[in-house]
């Protein structure tokens, strides 16, 4: 059975992901000064979730090894 839905973000830092280039953010089909940065992420299998801005946290947390 399903308890509850989390979200898993990727671990750029421990992965050591690295910005390929960088390119012009676009609004309303006009291109701005603003840019964003293209990131080439590695192959990782460590993820953050951070369980204390969810309210799923209970049933989260009792999935979690006392060690986290």
């Amino acid at each position: 059975d399903i308890v509850c839905a989390v979200n898993l973000q990727h671990n750029c830092l421990d992965a050591k992901c690295t910005n390929l280039s960088t390119k012009h953010v676009w609004q309303e089909r006009t291109q701005t000064d603003q840019t964003t940065s293209i990131v080439e992420h590695q192959p990782s299998p460590h993820y953050l979730l951070n369980t204390f801005s969810i309210h799923n946290y209970q049933h989260i947390h009792s999935f979690l090894p006392e060690s986290l």
